[in-house]
């Protein structure tokens, strides 16, 4: 088990390094992206980001609490019981 975790550790400490390498190229002016490459990662960003937005304001509608009686939506029982 102590393996998995110096792996583990070993792991962590080389991505470290390159989120430092990856920053210093991005702040040096050093990092070159491929115009579609970069249109693709910012849909995907923009998609990411309105998928979340729409399961925020479900999470929102569903935590939200309402008045004894304040009925937001017909039940099936309710509308054939008319």
């Amino acid at each position: 088990m102590a393996d998995g975790f110096m792996q583990s550790a070993a792991g962590l400490a080389n991505l470290q390094q390159q989120s430092a390498n990856l920053r210093a190229a991005v702040d040096g002016g050093q990092l070159f992206i491929n115009p579609d490459s970069a249109r693709k990662a910012a849909q995907a960003c923009y998609d990411h980001a309105d998928r979340l937005e729409s399961l925020a304001m479900r999470a929102f509608q569903l935590a939200r609490r309402h008045n004894f009686g304040d009925v937001r939506r017909e039940t099936r029982w309710q509308r054939s019981s008319r």
